[in-house]
C-alpha cells in the first residue's frame, strides 16, 4: 500500500483516522518482529522447520503492507529483519543437504537394496552377474555397481523441493561403480549437463584425488565384499574420469532428473569452496 499520508491526501482515509491507521501499521511491525525473533531462536536450536514457519508467519503479517517511503518505521524494521533472516535460513537449509562422508549410501538403509535393483533394471544395466556402470561404460561385478539415491533417502520428506514426490523414483538414481558412487556422495564428483552434446559430463571437484586409482577406493570402501574389475580398469584414475560422459542405453529413454544432478553439483561446489579446493570449472 502507499503511505498513510498519501491515503489521507487522496481522501481514502479521513484525517481523524490517520493516527489509528499508523498504529495498525506499527502493530503489524511489532507482531512481525516478534515472529522474526522467534524464528532466530528456532534457527539457533537448528529447528529449521519451525523457523521456516515463523518466517512465513512474519511475512503473512506484513502481507497487508507494501512498504514505501514514509511507511511505519516499525514495519520497515521488521521487513529488513525478515530479509536478513531469509538469507540465514536459506544457507542453513542448504547445509542440511550437503553431500559429505556421512551421506554415503549404506545398503542397510531401508529399501536400499530394492531401489538399487530397480535402478539397475530400469536403466538396462543388468547383464547376468554383471552390471553396466554408466560412467566407466564397462560391465562390472554386479555387487560393486551401486544404484543409489541422487537426492539422498534420508532427505525423502523434502523431495518436493526438487519437483518430484517419491525419493525412490528411479530417475533419482544412477548405476555407478562403487568408487564413483563414493566420490558423488562425498562431493568429489558431480555432473554438469552439456547442451551441445546433450550429455551429462563428469567433473572431479577435488584435485587431490585425481591421481588415485578407483580400485583402491573400491577396496577401501567395500573391504572383503570388493570384487576385482576387468583388467583394463585396474589402473583407472579419477583423472581419466574427469570430463567423461554418462553413457545411456539408446534404446531406453530413461534419464536422471537434471535438476537433481544440478542441485548436487551446486552443493558440491559449495562444499569444495568451504574446503578450499574449488576448481576453475565451477562457474555454477
Amino acid at each position: 500500500m502507499t503511505t498513510t499520508g498519501e491515503l489521507v491526501d487522496k481522501g481514502d482515509i479521513p484525517e481523524e483516522r490517520k493516527d489509528h491507521v499508523k498504529k495498525v501499521l506499527d502493530d503489524m511491525g511489532c507482531a512481525a518482529s516478534r515472529a522474526v525473533s522467534k524464528a532466530f531462536q528456532k534457527i539457533t536450536k537448528k529447528d529449521m522447520t519451525d523457523a521456516g514457519m515463523c518466517i512465513a508467519d512474519a511475512n503473512a503479517i506484513l502481507a497487508e503492507v507494501e512498504p514505501t517511503q514514509g511507511t511505519s518505521n516499525e514495519v520497515l524494521t521488521a521487513l529488513a529483519e525478515i530479509k536478513g533472516l531469509l538469507e540465514v535460513h536459506g544457507v542453513l537449509q542448504m547445509d542440511n543437504f550437503m553431500y559429505t562422508e556421512g551421506k554415503i549410501t549404506r545398503q542397510t538403509d531401508p529399501g536400499a537394496q530394492l531401489f538399487c535393483r530397480n535402478v539397475k533394471t530400469r536403466y538396462g544395466a543388468l547383464q547376468g552377474s554383471k552390471c553396466w556402470c554408466l560412467l566407466t561404460n564397462a560391465a562390472l561385478p554386479s555387487s560393486t555397481v551401486i544404484g543409489s539415491h541422487l537426492f539422498k533417502w534420508e532427505w525423502s520428506e523434502h523431495v518436493h523441493l526438487l519437483g518430484f514426490e517419491d525419493v525412490n523414483d528411479v530417475r533419482n538414481g544412477l548405476p555407478l561403480w562403487k568408487p564413483l558412487e563414493w566420490a558423488f556422495d562425498t562431493s568429489r564428483l558431480c555432473f554438469m549437463f552439456d547442451n551441445l552434446s546433450d550429455k551429462f559430463i563428469a567433473k572431479i571437484t577435488d584435485p587431490s584425488i585425481l591421481s588415485e586409482k578407483l580400485v583402491e577406493i573400491g577396496q577401501e570402501n567395500m573391504g572383503t565384499d570388493w570384487k576385482s574389475p576387468p583388467y583394463h580398469l585396474k589402473n583407472l584414475t579419477f583423472q581419466h574420469i574427469d570430463n567423461s560422459a554418462l553413457e545411456f542405453d539408446p534404446r531406453r529413454p530413461l534419464r536422471p532428473y537434471k535438476r537433481v544432478l544440478n542441485f548436487q553439483a551446486r552443493q558440491a561446489r559449495s562444499y569444495a569452496i568451504q574446503r578450499g579446493v574449488a576448481t576453475s570449472f565451477m562457474g555454477l
